[in-house]
């Protein structure tokens, strides 16, 4: 399937303004696999089908590899 650009480009200016105005929680993160094992070790339903390709910092194993993809959660150690 060939895709068509709708038109050109165009700026949408001040990103993190814009999302703050809208509301918007916005968090940065200096590393996401400590937020991820944050995460897949709490209670909170969870999808990490995006983090399939991350590497850990210093050539670790992928972020997701091994791990469940899950919702709704269960508490680590809860039967399967």
């Amino acid at each position: 399937m060939r895709v068509e650009p709708l038109g050109p480009a165009e700026p949408v200016g001040d990103l993190l303004r814009l999302h703050r105005e809208a509301g918007i929680q916005l968090r940065l993160l200096d590393t996401l696999p400590d937020f991820w094992d944050a995460v897949i070790t709490s209670t909170l339903g969870f999808s990490g089908i995006r983090l399939r390709n991350a590497i850990r910092p210093g050539g670790g194993p992928r972020i997701a590899a091994g791990e469940p993809t899950r919702w709704p959660p269960r508490p680590a150690g809860a039967p399967g």
